[in-house]
């Protein structure tokens, strides 16, 4: 099995939370057929009372792995969007072909969902080439609004607003790549490496760090309050 070293941290820790969760729940169902049955109702109810885990992970890097992050969260996306469906809904055909509001709501959204397309693609790419797919998808987009016959001038005016719309884009939050680490954990590879290219890491799991108790406040109301073991 190879993932990156974040996915299967965190893959680990999020198990052992729904595996104690998965048990109180059952533990809390148990106890209401216990309370039920006046012959079950005498006996210890059972349950497994997972305190803490320790945890000791084996596997080896395999290579490095570089991806994009902060692509979802682009600040001034909206804005610079907003700009492009403005220039392309005043050029002329655009207008003259989506007359009414329906129709260039469906416009304006479908533009929409090809532009965060492309707001969200790998701006490490040559500008020829976003620009050129950001190009295509409105042209795409106007052609799905039965917008025809454009002109060298509305292709050259495309052409300023896509050139001009990268720019904005480029400009609204330069997006950054992190080094991912890449293992393997599988043991048919583990077994047959050297012991001394074998990476370990240890660490624990408290699953019970808090729990809900009841408070009573000083107007004799009570209040449900998450408190240390």
């Amino acid at each position: 099995m190879e993932t990156d070293l974040k996915t299967l941290l965190e893959g680990v820790v999020e198990d052992l939370i729904d595996a104690r969760f998965q048990a109180d729940v059952a533990a809390a169902e148990l106890a209401q057929h216990y309370r039920a049955n006046p012959d079950l109702r005498t006996f210890s109810i059972p349950s497994l009372n997972i305190s803490s885990v320790d945890v000791d992970l084996r596997f080896v890097f395999s290579q490095a792995e570089s991806s994009p992050v902060g692509g979802d969260n682009l600040s001034g996306v909206e804005s610079v969007f907003e700009g492009l469906s403005g220039s392309v809904l005043r050029m002329r055909p655009v207008a003259d072909a989506v007359r009414n509001r329906a129709d260039r709501d469906k416009l304006k959204k479908n533009l929409e969902a090809r532009f965060m397309r492309v707001a969200k693609s790998d701006r490490s790419s040559r500008i020829e080439d976003r620009q050129s797919v950001m190009r295509d998808q409105i042209k795409k987009a106007l052609s799905a609004a039965k917008v025809k016959d454009l002109s060298a001038t509305d292709l050259k005016t495309i052409d300023r607003i896509v050139a001009a719309t990268d720019t904005k884009l480029t400009a609204a939050e330069p997006r950054k790549r992190v080094v991912r680490p890449r293992v393997q954990t599988a043991p048919e590879v583990l077994s047959e490496l050297n012991p001394d290219a074998i990476s370990r890491i240890s660490f624990s799991v408290d699953l019970t760090a808090q729990r809900w108790q009841e408070i009573e406040e000083q107007e004799g109301e009570s209040v449900q309050q998450l408190v240390d073991e």
